[in-house]
């Protein structure tokens, strides 16, 4: 199934051109993986455009940063029904395109990740400049599942229709996109839809930081939770739950009621 491949890139600076490297990488995997001709779309971000030296893609570019205006273009702008948001620091495994045949079985669908180290399963495959292929491969073969699950991970793979119900990402979450991911799953499953996590694919995923999402810089991430409470009138559920869904939304003190929403004879809501 042909899939529209949606890369948001942070450009941080014509002199320190380091995306390009991982998005090279990312690329190289997909081509060589991919049985299907696949449409892949890279959205640059952040000040003036610079053209991506990597061939075979479609580029457009956003002079604001952040992830969700991105990866909202990017979606307007997809030529296939099906599209696949990914970072542009991760690699595709050989048996990736199993994840678009299980994406015709559910509404909205996610992989899951092998990282140095994160939220995910950590192995270490290594890093951009001692990047161990063999190793990758192998292991994402042996330690994949066969296991479709209630939860929310990474990469997405969805329907333009669904990400169009629910009005995509919140753009005001930018420009440092902290916690967008968590508003779109509340939204889905505000609108009756119950992501789900298939783990039979397994890609990797270099974790690599940008200047701007720096460790010792954690006031983006207290800005978006606020914001997230605010908007919502509840606080965000925590880890492990909110990866695994296993909440519900209490409609009681809800402050977010779209036209869409399902509040009523819907499982995800109390």
């Amino acid at each position: 199934m042909k899939t529209t491949i949606l890369i948001p890139v942070l450009i941080n600076s014509p002199s320190k051109p380091e995306n390009w490297l991982w998005l090279e990488k990312c690329i190289h995997s997909i081509k060589k993986n991919s049985k299907e001709d696949h449409e892949i779309l890279v959205v640059t971000n952040n000040g003036e455009k610079i053209e991506c030296p990597i061939s075979g893609i479609k580029q457009l570019h956003t002079e604001k940063q952040g992830q969700c205006g991105a990866v909202n273009i990017g979606v307007k702008e997809a030529a296939n029904e099906y599209i696949m948001v990914i970072d542009e620091d991760m690699i595709f495994p050989t048996n990736w395109e199993e994840l678009t045949e299980k994406a015709q079985e559910v509404e909205f669908l996610s992989g899951n990740l092998m990282e140095r180290g994160g939220s995910f399963l950590v192995n270490d495959c290594g890093g951009i400049s001692n990047f161990d292929e063999q190793k990758f491969e192998r292991d994402a073969l042996v330690m994949k599942e066969d296991r479709m699950e209630n939860g929310f991970g990474f990469p997405l793979l969805f329907k333009k229709s669904i990400w169009d119900l629910v009005e995509g990402y919140d753009e005001d979450y930018d420009p440092w996109g902290s916690n967008c991911d968590s508003d779109l799953q509340y939204k889905l499953m505000l609108a009756g839809i119950m992501p789900k996590r298939w783990r039979g694919v397994l890609f990797y995923h270099f974790a690599s930081v940008s200047g701007t999402f720096a460790p010792e810089n954690h006031t983006y991430w207290d800005r978006n939770t606020h914001f997230f409470e605010i908007k919502w009138g509840i606080a965000r559920a925590r880890s492990p739950q909110i990866w695994s869904c296993d909440f519900k939304i209490d409609k009681t003190n809800l402050r977010y009621k779209p036209l869409w929403a399902v509040l009523e004879n819907n499982s995800n809501v109390i």
